[in-house]
């Protein structure tokens, strides 16, 4: 019995020590990202999407909520 709970104590504390690592890091970045993260898209993925979508030739597809302003 005091084994189970000595391993669910110790799963918790590296949970917590993980979180707390976590909101550290992104306290210290922050500052440099103003808040939002970059993070690409990859020419697969782009590249899937524009053939899932069907569009004509000259149509326009905007994409709101895109870009890092």
């Amino acid at each position: 019995m005091y084994t189970w709970l000595l391993i669910c104590l110790t799963v918790a504390a590296v949970f917590i020590v993980l979180k707390l690592a976590y909101v550290f890091c992104t306290a210290l970045l922050l500052p440099i990202t103003r808040g939002a993260l970059y993070v690409s898209t990859s020419r697969v993925r782009i590249t899937a999407f524009m053939d899932a979508v069907p569009t004509q030739s000259g149509q326009l597809l905007v994409d709101i909520g895109c870009g890092d302003w």
